[in-house]
């Protein structure tokens, strides 16, 4: 992801932690947790998937 946006790992970690933070969780699958109950895990940008890669939500 830091690549993608140009930014380093280390500031990609600081900006997941505000978020945890935010939301009120620790962890990422607490996070996953977090939008799922919250109805926000629908979307993801099509250019941080891997070419030929499909994602399929049940």
């Amino acid at each position: 992801m830091g690549k993608k946006l140009n930014l380093s790992h280390r500031t990609i970690e600081n900006n997941l932690q505000s978020i945890y933070q935010t939301a009120g969780v620790h962890n990422c699958r607490q996070f996953i947790n977090y939008c799922h109950d919250n109805g926000i895990n629908r979307y993801l940008p099509p250019e941080f998937l891997p070419s030929g890669r499909h994602v399929i939500s049940v």
